[in-house]
């Protein structure tokens, strides 16, 4: 009865001060609101998360949309009364719990969203952060897009409203709640991240606290983590790509590879093969889809043939590596085939781990049934190297240098295997030929690049025929050491 009183007194209250004078008729009938530096109506959250927290089921109800009359108290007349004040376009105002600040509130679906938010917050266990998790969950997985607005409204507003007055701190605990509350499972983390991440486009430091938060888990991963995770976690990793711009993938990640028995020299390598967002920062092309940021980059053979790779290609993006890697002591180049297995760890083994047959946890090959499918760079780290290269044995087939300074198609081979090979037939110390009349249809050759010092160029040429001609006659290559 009491909550029935003050709202009829907070509504004749607006409708005075909302009445236009005399000597000014409103337009098309509507009321205008006279700026007296007050706001008409201001509405004090903390007190209203008292009530909530009486009464559990209210923010349940709000995210569910069910009918006003069905909040408890005195919500259902606010809810009344904030439409009609917004409506008219009254000065509301809203205080919040969490940090005090003053909101502007345009709408009463802002108003609830915003409750929720402050009433999530203000608390400083994890209960109810955990709670608006799982809501989101499975506001998300119930397909119902009014849900989901209302969700994205609530999340819009612990962005761009409440965290922005808390240095965003918060938003990197809220970000590990999410990690913690999905697990190892792939589709709850995606779902849940995906939304946050587009929540948070148009606000740089939150999609960056964001980033960080989910490279870290990534990093905390266990070697055995499900790959299929760890796809969906470089899928999100590509959105922020796409909404803040790419990250310069120069310097990448580079692995020193020390003089071994078919190098006498040492060199650098590209720990992950080059992926589609390498190549479009490199070549100035225009940005993939998010979820195709990680992913190897795959020659377009059977558009532009395998002449345009070596004659066209492969010396731009060489080029390029050196304009935003100006070190004039080192060069950049495609591996030669005797560095490929010092780099891959297969001097003596098949397989980089080692002599155990493929798994679907270590290399994506084929093992029954239809081919797999390509997947991002990175997501079987039970198959790297002992020096730490990721995915030396399949996904896709690398280019390797197979004649000193190539300059056709010949002069190169394929190595590693590919998500298509059958997984008994593949070894990483075996070289495929390019053959035409299957190249053409080839969608699963990628590469990556080594580093050297550029004094080791004519170190590197004879080391490589020296392997490539032991390998035709059955003599074991020069090692380091034992050249004369």
């Amino acid at each position: 009865m009491a909550a029935g009183r003050k709202t009829q007194r907070l509504r004749q209250d607006a409708d005075r001060r909302s009445a236009p004078p005399d000597d000014s008729p409103s337009p098309d009938g509507a009321r205008r609101i006279r700026s007296h530096g007050e706001p008409d109506l201001r509405i004090n959250l903390r007190r209203r998360a008292n009530y909530a927290r009486a009464a559990p089921s209210i923010p349940d109800e709000i995210l569910l949309g069910k009918e006003r009359s069905q909040k408890a108290g005195g919500f259902a007349a606010l809810d009344t009364l904030l439409r009609e004040l917004t409506s008219v376009g009254a000065a509301v105002e809203a205080v919040t719990g969490f940090r005090a600040i003053s909101v502007p509130i345009t709408s009463a679906d802002q108003f609830w969203a915003l409750f929720i938010a402050d009433l999530v917050l203000l608390q400083s266990k994890d209960g109810p952060r955990k709670w608006l998790i799982r809501e989101t969950s499975k506001g998300l997985r119930s397909r119902d897009p009014e849900r989901v607005d209302r969700l994205r409204l609530v999340w819009k507003q612990i962005f761009d409203v409440l965290l922005q007055a808390d240095g965003l701190g918060s938003g990197e605990d809220l970000a590990r709640l999410v990690m913690e509350f999905a697990g190892h499972r792939a589709s709850h983390l995606f779902e849940v991240m995906d939304l946050l991440f587009a929540v948070a486009q148009g606000n740089p430091p939150m999609l960056d606290r964001l980033t960080r938060v989910l490279e870290s888990y990534e990093r905390s991963l266990p070697v055995l983590a499900p790959p299929e995770l760890r796809v969906r976690i470089k899928q999100l990793l590509g959105r922020t790509t796409g909404l803040i711009g790419p990250r310069s993938p120069f310097p990448p990640e580079l692995i020193r590879v020390p003089v071994a028995s078919l190098c006498s020299y040492e060199f650098e390598v590209m720990r992950f093969p080059l992926t589609v967002g390498d190549v479009a920062f490199l070549l100035g092309t225009s940005h993939p889809a998010y979820r195709k940021t990680h992913d190897p980059y795959v020659f377009d053979i059977a558009g532009r043939g395998l002449d345009h790779f070596v004659s066209r290609f492969l010396p731009d993006l060489l080029a390029r590596c050196v304009d935003v890697d100006p070190d004039v002591h080192m060069s950049w180049a495609v591996p030669t085939a005797n560095e490929w297995p010092a780099l891959a760890g297969c001097e003596e083994n098949d397989y980089p781990w080692g002599r155990d047959a493929p798994s679907p946890e270590r290399a994506n090959l084929r093992y029954g049934g239809t081919p797999g499918r390509i997947r991002p760079v990175g997501v079987h780290p039970a198959g790297e190297s002992p020096l730490g290269v990721a995915d030396c044995c399949g996904n896709v087939h690398e280019i390797v240098e197979w004649r000193p300074r190539g300059s056709a198609p010949e002069d190169y081979r394929l190595a590693g295997g590919c998500f298509q090979t059958w997984h008994d037939e593949t070894s990483c110390r075996r070289f495929r030929r390019f053959i035409p009349k299957e190249s053409e249809d080839r969608q699963n050759v990628g590469l990556r690049l080594i580093r050297y010092h550029s004094g080791d160029a004519d170190l590197r040429a004879r080391d490589l025929d020296d392997y490539t001609e032991g390998r035709h006659t059955g003599r074991r290559p020069l090692g380091a050491g034992r050249r004369g």
